[in-house]
């Protein structure tokens, strides 16, 4: 039945509707999560395809798999979702370091013309970068003499 109703298109145009819907949306999301099958996997990152919401980001970041990085970095530029993007990323560590890098170069332009979410963005991405190299360096054993 949640199911369903996660596959079910939306169209509320009222604001108040819509954030009843996304409410909605959130805890199913959540409560599919246990059901960890495939298809499920592939109905949440349509989801996340079509509007990123924090229970849908939460869920995929909490599978762990590198098939969400995309929508996970994606997440950084929504305030409501980047501190659980960042925590997934940060899991995904090692898989996530190219996408991260490129989240933090393409398009880099003139910081006059970026959009303040592209920005927030580029500033998270590079935050994990530096974050994942500082952990990187403190596990790397110091050579004794």
């Amino acid at each position: 039945m949640l199911i369903e109703f996660l596959t079910t298109p939306q169209d509320a145009l009222d604001p108040v509707e819509r954030l009843g819907y996304d409410a909605v949306v959130n805890a199913a999301a959540r409560a599919v999560a246990k059901y960890c099958e495939e298809p499920v996997f592939q109905l949440l990152l349509s989801l996340a395809g079509q509007r990123l919401l924090p229970g849908v980001v939460a869920v995929l970041g909490s599978l762990s798999r590198p098939e969400a990085i995309p929508y996970l970095i994606d997440a950084l530029a929504e305030d409501e979702c980047r501190p659980i993007a960042e925590a997934a990323l940060e899991k995904l560590s090692h898989a996530a370091r190219h996408a991260l890098t490129q989240a933090v170069t393409t398009g880099s332009g003139s910081p006059e013309i970026q959009s303040p979410s592209r920005a927030r963005q580029r500033q998270s991405a590079l935050g994990l970068l530096v974050k994942m190299a500082h952990s990187s360096k403190r596990a790397t054993p110091i050579p004794q003499r």
